[in-house]
């Protein structure tokens, strides 16, 4: 799908942003066409960035970005839930994480197969240090008999969202049989599926597998960390949210079709935070975010 030319060349509302790339995130990877459009939303097939804890990167099938930051309840629940949409369609059932990261939520999936959780158990890391760990155990076990969605979903909103949002993940999903009896007529069976939410006080979950077990433990994180936009290493971030807004427009003008208005927008954004554009006093914060321009350039529309 090729977006018109008039409608991207204006500043995207943050909201539609993220709609974009959550919606492009949905669809299947299939072809050179699909792989370019997932570089220039930012899913990528590594994560990006680095841990903001100790500079470890968070291991995963597929990294989803977005630097949207939400203010209402509202919002936030419109938000994780187009998430684990996402993440949920590109995880493979005993593969690695699939990872979304925001300012507002981290959230982590995996499937695992019931043999795979019983006798090997899961564990699930998000990139704001939030985790879990499912013992092996033969009484962890869904109702329906598929595979289990696991997810750690991390809020760090701080004050901006005071009261966070009731979600249940996949409340109306089906899955077909693939194997076993059914397979022929592939029956449908609804989702097994248990489901982590945290804060930096607080543990809570639901689903339809029993983890009321010995040697489950969960890790919620230490602070609600704040954001640090793409390659940052969360130390000493300096001009963050003229960072995030100049990353908003990079990921506006990289999924432009025609390169030359691609480019054109890029020299524009450039100018406009040169530091020869700008006063002394204005010359340390305009020389940070333009070494970031050209860092995220070079990432997110090689050349």
């Amino acid at each position: 799908m090729v977006i018109g030319r008039r409608f991207w060349a204006r500043p995207l509302p943050p909201l539609l942003l993220l709609v974009c790339v959550l919606l492009l995130a949905l669809r299947p990877a299939g072809g050179d066409d699909d792989a370019s459009l997932d570089r220039a939303l930012v899913v990528t097939a590594a994560p990006l960035g680095a841990d903001v804890r100790d500079g470890k990167a968070v291991a995963a099938a597929v990294h989803i970005v977005s630097s949207v930051r939400v203010a209402t309840p509202e919002a936030l629940k419109a938000e994780i839930v187009a998430a684990e949409a996402a993440l949920s369609l590109r995880a493979e059932v005993d593969g690695a994480p699939a990872v979304y990261d925001s300012p507002s939520v981290s959230i982590s999936l995996r499937k695992v197969s019931p043999r795979a959780l019983a006798e090997a158990g899961a564990s699930l890391e998000a990139v704001d240090g939030a985790s879990v760990k499912i013992p092996a155990d033969p009484r962890v076990r869904g109702k329906h008999g598929g595979p289990v969605t696991v997810t750690v979903t991390s809020y760090h909103t701080g004050d901006r969202v005071k009261e966070l949002p009731t979600v249940r993940y996949g409340a109306n999903r089906e899955m077909r049989r693939v194997g076993g009896p059914d397979s022929i007529s592939a029956t449908k069976q609804k989702e097994d599926r248990v489901d982590f939410f945290m804060t930096k006080t607080s543990v809570s979950w639901r689903g339809t597998v029993n983890v009321k077990v010995p040697g489950l433990s969960a890790q919620v994180p230490a602070h609600d960390r704040p954001w640090t936009p793409f390659g940052e290493d969360g130390k000493n971030v300096l001009f963050v949210e003229e960072k995030a807004e100049v990353r908003r427009e990079v990921e506006a003008l990289a999924s432009l079709a025609d390169s030359a208005e691609r480019q054109r927008g890029l020299r524009q954004l450039a100018r406009r935070w040169h530091p020869d554009k700008h006063k002394d006093e204005d010359v340390p914060r305009a020389t940070e975010v333009f070494t970031f321009l050209q860092e995220l350039r070079a990432a997110l529309i090689p050349s």
